[in-house]
């Protein structure tokens, strides 16, 4: 069995502690949008720049909002 394909992005923006590059599964990325828990909530991020013809090239997602875990 094979590993799942993970992809590299680069985020900017957001809190302190959310590290600039992460490996992530592609399948978590639906409409261009990354949401990461953090802390006691989500930091979600949208994609800014990605060059389809270029594989190389890591797509770079911005800090976009902020929501709260229920408890």
């Amino acid at each position: 069995m094979s590993e799942a394909l993970k992809i590299q992005v680069r985020l900017t923006g957001g809190p302190a502690g959310i590290p600039p590059v992460l490996e992530i599964d592609p399948s978590v990325l639906p409409d261009g949008c990354l949401k990461i828990r953090f802390a006691a909530g989500y930091e979600h991020f949208r994609l800014v720049q990605q060059d389809g013809a270029a594989p190389e090239v890591t797509p770079v997602f911005a800090w976009a909002d902020r929501t709260r875990i229920a408890e």
